[in-house]
């Protein structure tokens, strides 16, 4: 399986029994995601996201609640978090939109997205996630779950690998989270350099709480500065998608509709990214 993010709670899980997309949002000022192609699309937070974005084949799933499902193989089940402030259990708290952790079962692997929740899961939430190999924890942010507290999940859920989510990037500045270094300093580590995605099927397995920070694979888009790199890393992923897709109809013989708009969809923003980069590279 890979693991791929897309920038704040966005990431894609493709493997050979289909592919998931948890958490996609709408294009802000500072990130635009490409367009997916999915067969099941989860959503942990109505207030943070949006499937809008997402092309969904003839039979994909959404889901956006609690509950357990089975979807060609793929387990899934959803864990409510809280529904209100810092306590669910305060009726004097203002309401918020309840936010699910997913956590999904896939080649032998578990993988838990805890979603933004606004306080430290209890026992009971904790027991119902169960047993996690891959750990998408929030770095967090004002009036959402702490870093300290983050902190202490981590502990408790013991992973073999944790991956940072929800976290304001240092060329897409969002003041709804923190930076990811406070993180890294709560856990007491230093930051790995970035890698491009997670393979859960690389020699020498996930180790064990091993911080894994991954690269955004999402468009940055700044007012200011030099717009080069980020037009030439969204050629980059455009042009990898083609060939992902490219492979993808390769191993099925027949490539569905999905496959094939995908396919042309990359290399359309392929396309568009270099001519974006001619003429930025004309102006100067």
């Amino acid at each position: 399986m890979e693991i791929s993010w897309y920038g704040n709670g966005c990431f894609r899980l493709r493997s050979q029994l289909g592919t998931v997309i948890a958490d996609p949002y709408p294009p802000t000022p500072a990130l635009r995601p490409p367009k997916f192609t999915a067969g099941i699309v989860t959503l942990s937070d109505p207030t943070l996201c949006d499937d809008t974005a997402v092309t969904r084949a003839n039979d994909c799933i959404r889901l956006a609640g609690p509950g357990e499902y089975e979807i060609g193989g793929i387990f899934i089940w959803g864990v409510p978090m809280d529904g209100r402030g810092q306590s669910s259990t305060d009726s004097q708290a203002p309401a918020h939109a309840p936010v699910t952790a997913f956590v999904f079962e896939l080649e032998g692997t578990t993988v838990c997205h805890l979603g933004l929740p606004r306080q430290m899961p209890s026992a009971a939430q904790i027991e119902d996630i169960g047993n996690v190999d891959v750990l998408l924890l929030p770095v967090g942010g004002p009036e959402r779950i702490g870093v300290q507290a983050v902190s202490d999940l981590a502990s408790e859920l013991e992973p073999k690998a944790l991956i940072p989510m929800y976290y304001s990037l240092p060329d897409a500045p969002d003041d709804r989270f923190h930076a990811l270094g406070r993180l890294a300093r709560e856990l007491g580590t230093k930051l790995p350099e970035p890698q491009t995605s997670l393979n859960t099927r690389r020699r020498g397995g996930l180790g064990q709480n091993t911080l894994v920070v991954l690269e955004c694979r999402a468009q940055i888009r700044r007012e200011t500065g030099a717009p080069g790199r980020e037009t030439g890393a969204q050629s980059r992923e455009a042009a990898a998608q083609s060939r992902e897709a490219a492979a993808q109809s390769r191993e099925t013989g027949a490539p569905g509709r999905e496959t094939g708009a995908q396919s042309r969809e990359a290399a359309a923003q392929s396309r568009e990214a270099a001519a974006q980069s001619r003429e930025t590279a004309a102006r100067k």
